[in-house]
């Protein structure tokens, strides 16, 4: 099998008589969750779709654990007044916080990371999976600041969960 990637999605030929043509759009319903189980898809391009959505969580996973480390370092440094003469103490204190300079960094290797995933499927599937942050941080919330997850939470995180769903089904 010969895969052509193009400006608008994978061409694919058959490597048998045939030479049978596919064309796949960058994010098409067969390129969707539903590629997994369609006996049409190859191996090759399950692989494919499997790489993107790897880069879609690990970017996901990024962004969630610095804000994590980013509310770690700021619950060592306190609640503070946000004054001009408060400025330069407070600033000193966030920029040698090992958790936020972490964080910090995990924002900008999640930065990196999406721009692949952008480069490779429509902002319109990869931006909703963004919210499956906020599950991760809701429950990671709950057990590392003791924060409440309350049950009108977790209904907000069962519709998160349906609408990543529904977003990645339609795609």
């Amino acid at each position: 099998m010969k895969i052509l990637y193009t400006l608008s999605g994978i061409k694919t030929t058959s490597d048998d008589q045939s030479g049978r043509e596919r064309v796949f759009p960058r994010w098409s319903s067969a390129w969707g969750f539903a590629a997994l189980i369609d006996r049409n898809i190859t191996k090759n391009q399950k692989v494919i779709f499997m790489m993107i959505f790897a880069l879609i969580l690990c970017g996901v996973m990024l962004n969630a654990g610095a804000q994590l480390l980013l509310k770690a370092g700021m619950s060592q440094i306190g609640h503070f007044e946000f004054t001009v003469s408060n400025a330069l103490p407070i600033g000193v204190k966030v920029m040698a916080n090992p958790p936020i300079i972490t964080g910090l960094f995990m924002y900008v290797v999640s930065v990196a990371v999406w721009l692949l995933v952008l480069s490779r499927v429509q902002v319109s599937f990869a931006y909703p999976m963004l919210s499956i942050g906020y599950i991760v941080n809701a429950l990671a919330a709950y057990y590392l600041f003791g924060e409440p997850l309350t049950s009108v939470r977790m209904l907000g995180i069962f519709i998160i969960i349906a609408g990543v769903y529904l977003v990645a089904r339609g795609a």
